[in-house]
């Protein structure tokens, strides 16, 4: 995984005051830790290291959690930006907790638009893959996504992810959905 850089971000040297960068966090998990790891954490952190701190940060998490778990480990700097769904991601379009269409409300193209899409749900994270492909306009307002593609026989079913996989998609179609995301001008990486 090669994060983007500031530089890549915003090409003529800086974001205007009219732009943001906004990270989307499907699967968030709690701030410093989950069952994979503190992704929200790291992705904070990774991309503040490359001059792109977070003016906004959309988190959904299914896994009902306290606010004290929720909030408690997060730095004020975080807790100022972040809108935490503690609800399930909804793939139904134009649903209130369909994280396509917050993006749709808060987004423009001028802005860096992060995703990271690891709900351990297939069905409900491919139907917002094919969304995400069907739809150019949605597609456009997207720069960076991490996609944990569940998959038949991965290398990763020995670690739990046969309990997680109800899917017919196999690591054929994982490269071609993440070929066909890089096609719409999105720097898609696999995220595990």
């Amino acid at each position: 995984m090669l994060p983007t850089w500031r530089t890549e971000a915003w090409p003529d040297g800086g974001k205007s005051s009219s732009s943001s960068a906004i990270f989307f966090d499907l699967g968030a998990s709690l701030y410093n830790k989950g069952v994979g790891g503190a992704s929200t954490k790291w992705f904070v952190d990774e991309y503040r290291a490359r001059g792109i701190p977070f003016d906004r940060i959309y988190a959904w998490e299914a896994t009902p959690h306290t606010d004290a778990e929720i909030y408690g480990a997060m730095p004020e700097a975080v807790v100022d930006r972040i809108a935490y769904y503690n609800v399930p991601v909804d793939a139904t379009v134009g649903a209130k907790h369909n994280p396509w269409r917050t993006l749709r409300a808060v987004a423009t193209p001028s802005d860096f638009v992060l995703v990271k899409i690891d709900i351990d749900n297939s069905t409900v994270e491919e139907a917002l893959i094919a969304e995400l492909l069907e739809d150019r306009a949605l597609a456009s307002l997207v720069d960076e996504l991490y996609f944990e593609h569940h998959v038949l026989r991965t290398p990763m079913w020995g670690y739990g992810w046969r309990f997680l996989t109800k899917t017919k998609h196999t690591l054929v179609d994982s490269y071609d959905f993440f070929g066909m995301l890089r096609e719409l001008g999105i720097r898609a990486h696999s995220w595990v």
